[in-house]
């Protein structure tokens, strides 16, 4: 019979205890999502991740900095991982679907877009934005709006010549172009 290890010594199978506890907590936590969409608490079921979607998951919503750092060493693009994780922590999948994803709105969206921020703005002029799909930018402050599938709006800040998330998504684009001109 194998002699027990000793404290202190590397697990047997190689894999840590740490990282497989948190994954079986993580795994716990999909389950009860399922299971609550199944008995009728919520409106939608999960939606499936694709390895990438699931990585940026793992990365945004894990506090120990070692997860995302071994994210970025086996994950295809690990230039975007904290940019991606970034938006999920903001907007989750819808977040991180319009990071990715740039697409062209129907004109009564626009139409309702161009009307918030204009009387958003009743007392100084708008601030000139460039549309390009669903991309509103304001190049000369750095900013930008981006218009998800889901209504919302979603705030960006450029830093060091990349797009990052900068704050909670909101059905204003008023709001929402206000809260980054202040910040």
């Amino acid at each position: 019979m194998p002699e027990p290890p000793e404290a202190g010594t590397e697990p047997v199978s190689g894999i840590e205890a740490d990282p497989l506890e948190r994954l079986v907590t993580d795994a716990a936590v999909r389950a009860r999502e399922l299971l609550a969409y199944i008995l009728g608490a919520g409106d939608e079921p999960p939606r499936p991740l694709d390895r990438w979607q699931d990585t940026v998951r793992i990365a945004a919503t894990h506090p120990d900095p070692r997860v995302p750092a071994r994210l970025r060493e086996s994950c295809d693009r690990p230039d975007e991982l904290d940019r991606a994780a970034e938006a999920w922590r903001w907007g989750g999948a819808a977040g991180l679907t319009v990071f990715e994803e740039a697409w062209q709105p129907e004109g009564p969206d626009l139409t309702r877009a161009r009307t918030a921020l204009s009387t958003g703005w009743e007392d100084e002029d708008l601030p000139e934005l460039v549309v390009h799909d669903n991309r509103w930018t304001l190049p000369e402050r750095g900013l930008q709006l981006r218009y998800g599938r889901d209504a919302r709006w979603y705030p960006y800040r450029k830093r060091s010549g990349t797009w990052w998330p900068a704050g909670p998504p909101r059905h204003d684009p008023a709001l929402t172009l206000a809260e980054l001109l202040d910040g």
